[in-house]
């Protein structure tokens, strides 16, 4: 289903597509749901969450719009639209046509706030969270997409260390660590322009796989 504001901007988008020099196609844009799913793990006596968030764009130009869009209702300078959509195009590969999934994680505790569980237990989740996702990205419906060559996957591994210390200091170690993670499963970045990461699902030998995108100089 096509939404209200996709019609109003479409026209717009196109012309921005065009005159920014973004390899497209004209496609129908529709609005994308995200998928949510919920993991629970135990250690001891303790619990979390943890959730995965999925975004299926089913076209590149899906995904540019949805940036485009929130630029555009922002107000922002066109210059500065020319500018996103140049980078980002360059950086999903804008001329191979294929899907671009945004996908994300959180832990969420139950009855008790992270900073009332030991960090041994803490430790013991996160790694059984991690071998849970590095399982996940191998199945064919891993991720909440069923694979197709060319399929992207995007994260922005953003967010603070320790959840009582709303600082600078907190922020950058957080988003840090979260970016050591993302590259374990395969995404580069980030870029100096684009704190996103991402990632080409590829088949080898009957297995799925996130490879680092590679770009031509």
């Amino acid at each position: 289903m096509i939404t209200k504001t996709t019609t109003l901007y479409k026209d717009n988008f196109y012309e921005y597509l065009k005159e920014a020099g973004v390899p497209h196609n004209t496609v129908e844009l529709h609005h994308v749901d995200t998928i949510e799913e919920v993991s629970a793990h135990t250690a001891g006596n303790y619990s979390i969450d943890f959730v995965k968030f999925i975004t299926v764009h089913p076209t590149k130009e899906n995904y540019l719009y949805a940036d485009f869009s929130d630029c555009y209702r922002s107000n922002m300078p066109k210059d500065e639209i020319l500018d996103n959509l140049r980078l980002l195009g360059k950086r999903i590969k804008s001329h191979i046509p294929g899907r671009v999934g945004e996908f994300g994680w959180q832990a969420r505790p139950g009855e008790l706030h992270q900073s009332e569980i030991p960090q041994r237990a803490k430790t013991i989740l996160l790694f059984k969270w991690l071998s849970e996702l590095h399982k996940y990205a191998t199945l064919d419906q891993g991720f909440g997409i069923p694979k197709q060559p060319n399929d992207l996957l995007v994260v922005c591994p953003r967010g603070e260390k320790d959840y009582l210390l709303w600082n600078s200091w907190s922020r950058q170690e957080g988003t840090r660590q979260r970016q050591v993670m993302a590259r374990s499963f395969g995404f580069n970045g980030p870029f100096e322009d684009d704190d996103c990461m991402y990632a080409e699902i590829v088949k080898e030998d009957n297995t799925y796989k996130l490879k680092p995108l590679t770009y031509e100089d």
